[in-house]
């Protein structure tokens, strides 16, 4: 029952974000490996990039 539940969530971007923060994947202590800067979670493509330009490489992304 519990896995139909985040595969119905994974069909929204924003209720899974919020069940990520929920659980406390999505904390604020991912910080970019180059600037020490806090990383932002981007909605649209799942994954935390930072605000600075150098980020925006597909070769500096975190994973």
């Amino acid at each position: 029952m519990k896995l139909l539940r985040i595969h119905d969530l994974c069909n929204n971007h924003l209720n899974l974000v919020k069940y990520l923060q929920e659980r406390g994947v999505l904390a604020s202590a991912h910080k970019c490996p180059k600037c020490d800067k806090q990383m932002s979670f981007s909605v649209n493509s799942v994954e935390f990039r930072c605000q600075r330009r150098h980020m925006q490489l597909d070769a500096h992304k975190r994973k």
